[in-house]
């Protein structure tokens, strides 16, 4: 566990898990998985990886779950850090992470990968475009694309919780944040500074991100699984998760 300091002070708490340096050989300093939350709201603790435990045990790779601003379990005030436009932070947040990732001598700031979810996958897209030197590849599952049209097309039930969060894409200054903050933004600017060296995999809900990635000649993979048994399809999508990273991301940097 260590904490951070973002660029107005706010404190971000980091939990991060290293790999036994007994059972790999050098380097020392070893590549990064940063995971990021799949909801504003969450909070990663200490505990049991789950299968990511394998990318830790069995592929050499140093996990770092950020706990950015907006995460639960910090107190209202820290909760409310994200709400509607104060979302641009979050980023701030990131690069302070990315900033003590390379400071810490058994960490490899040069072999960075991010994984993301829903809400983690839009974040990691937006990063890739504003930290690209920093960034390796990413994974991205069912990440969200474009604000305005998820918060719309939500459930009655949920929009104003969304819009409480995001903001209200009613609103015409806010539907013009909301549109800026998304990867796949109007203008189709977002995403073109992604470097074709920097390679996604996309699992999940995303040929539409897809077919624009592959459009815009990035380096994009995109796993499809329509017919795969439901009881295999997560392990599956694990499993090449895996393989990527260990393409990508487990090779030195070029010198």
């Amino acid at each position: 566990i260590d904490v951070v300091r973002s660029f107005d002070g706010e404190v971000v708490p980091l939990v991060y898990w290293l790999p036994d340096s007994q059972r790999f050989d050098e380097p020392v300093r070893r590549p990064v998985l940063l995971m990021l939350p799949s909801a504003p709201g969450s909070q990663r603790r200490p505990g049991h990886l789950g299968s990511h435990s394998y990318l830790l045990e069995k592929l050499g790779m140093a996990i770092v779950c950020p706990n950015l601003r907006g995460a639960g379990g910090y107190g209202n005030r820290r909760r409310q850090l994200d709400n509607g436009q104060l979302r641009l932070h979050t980023l701030a947040d990131l690069n302070a992470v990315l900033n003590w990732i390379r400071q810490q001598p058994q960490l490899d700031g040069e072999r960075v990968a991010l994984w993301g979810e829903g809400y983690g996958g839009s974040i990691s897209l937006l990063a890739m475009a504003k930290f690209n030197s920093f960034i390796r590849c990413s994974v991205l599952v069912d990440p969200v694309t474009n604000w305005v049209e998820y918060i719309s097309g939500a459930p009655a039930g949920e929009k104003e919780r969304l819009r409480e969060e995001y903001g209200d894409e009613r609103d015409e200054k806010l539907r013009a944040f909301l549109d800026r903050f998304s990867p796949l933004d109007a203008a189709g600017n977002n995403l073109e500074p992604i470097p074709v060296t920097s390679p996604v995999l996309l699992l999940g809900r995303a040929c539409r991100l897809g077919k624009v990635m592959h459009d815009k000649k990035k380096s994009v993979y995109l796993l499809k699984t329509k017919n795969l048994p439901q009881n295999y399809e997560e392990k599956y999508r694990f499993l090449t998760a895996a393989g990527f990273l260990r393409k990508h991301l487990s090779t030195l940097p070029s010198r």
